[in-house]
């Protein structure tokens, strides 16, 4: 299931496999890999995604699995990350 959303800085669909990022102010890079997107009880899409973190200082770090209403996920990770 591929659910199409316009992106704060760039237009993409937000699907299964794809991989999304944010930098935040302290220069950690969150990378976001979409496993599974799913509709809950009251008809709200959902992303389920593995979270990953690439601190400037500490290296990476593997956070596990997260879930996040598909507005919400568009919202905190703006940039995809091409191949």
């Amino acid at each position: 299931m591929a659910l199409t959303l316009k992106h704060n800085a760039t237009a993409g669909g937000v699907e299964a496999g794809a991989k999304f990022r944010r930098v935040r102010i302290d220069q950690t890079v969150e990378t976001a890999e979409v496993k599974h997107i799913y509709r809950d009880l009251l008809g709200i899409p959902h992303v389920r995604f593995e979270l990953n973190l690439q601190h400037p200082y500490r290296g990476p770090s593997r956070e596990g699995f997260r879930a996040l209403a598909l507005s919400a996920f568009a919202a905190h990770f703006p940039e995809r990350v091409t191949a």
